[in-house]
């Protein structure tokens, strides 16, 4: 099984400008607040801001495993979107994955948060797990999609319960 076919899409419309999602979504600091799998995240090399190039280190954890990243923003369009690569294992200038949030006005008021994850070629411990275990390969790809679709999923609407957006 291929992993840059893992592809997942998230949407929530929520009762917030576009401006003010934006602020909140591009700032991936705040993401350990709401994430059950982002335990804390920090700007690096003197970033401090979202900016293309800038980088951050997020430390995430499943149950007792616990591994870190390194992240570098790709695409700060605000207020409409804000996208980022996971550094590959082995060779950084392949992305593990690509995560983009894309931010929509609703008629009416309100905004239309999309949020898209992308696995990329580059080196994973899902892809080290496929190839350590060929014969569970399926297996393992279906359970990551299965808790990426539930973390992605709760941290949107975390996010939105948390700053008063979230729409009856």
């Amino acid at each position: 099984m291929d992993v840059t076919t893992l592809a997942l899409t998230v949407e929530l419309e929520v009762a917030a400008p576009a401006d003010e999602v934006f602020d909140a979504v591009s700032d991936p600091t705040r993401v350990p607040a709401w994430s059950p799998e982002c335990v804390h995240v920090e700007w690096t090399d003197g970033a401090a801001a979202a900016v293309p190039g800038a980088r951050f280190s997020a430390r995430n954890r499943a149950g007792e495993w616990e591994w870190e990243v390194m992240c570098e923003v790709v695409e700060v369009r605000k207020p409409r979107t804000f996208s980022w690569v996971v550094l590959g294992l082995h060779d950084p200038s392949l992305p593990s994955s690509t995560w983009r949030y894309e931010l929509t006005d609703r008629p009416g008021g309100g905004t239309l948060i999309t949020q898209t994850f992308r696995h990329g070629a580059g080196g994973s411990h899902l892809v080290t797990a496929m190839r350590t275990e060929p014969e569970h390969a399926d297996a393992l790809y279906e359970f990551r999609r299965g808790v990426l679709l539930h973390n992605i999923t709760t941290t949107m609407r975390a996010t939105a319960t948390e700053l008063g957006w979230l729409r009856e």
